[in-house]
């Protein structure tokens, strides 16, 4: 859908340092987006996919948040999220990544049903 963003999953994720490395991931948590920080980041996320002009196809965005500032862009790509996260989406939303941007060229109405 030409413009139409939807932010189809919402992660969070934890590093810390180790073995003399500065960071290392310790998990990936998919979230909810309903609370009002996570609703914040969302609505974030689209005004900086508008202000770039992405209007097709999947994006991995990063935006770290911070009580002092709010969220910050870290990183945005034209690409899905490089995890394994299909059988979690699947499981927990009922829908992924892959099959939201194909609804999005070939099905237009069932991609109008995803929310926001």
């Amino acid at each position: 859908m030409d413009g139409d963003i939807k932010v189809v999953a919402l992660w969070r994720y934890r590093k810390f340092s180790a073995n003399g490395a500065p960071f290392v991931y310790q998990c990936t948590e998919l979230v909810s987006s309903a609370g009002e920080r996570e609703s914040e980041i969302c609505n974030y996320c689209v005004d900086i996919l508008k202000a770039q002009n992405l209007q097709w196809g999947p994006t991995h965005t990063e935006i770290k948040y911070t009580s002092r500032f709010g969220p910050a862009l870290i990183e945005i790509n034209a690409r899905w999220h490089a995890q394994n996260t299909f059988p979690v989406m699947v499981q927990c939303l009922n829908v992924d990544a892959v099959s939201a941007a194909l609804d999005a060229y070939f099905d237009p109405e069932s991609f109008r049903t995803l929310p926001r």
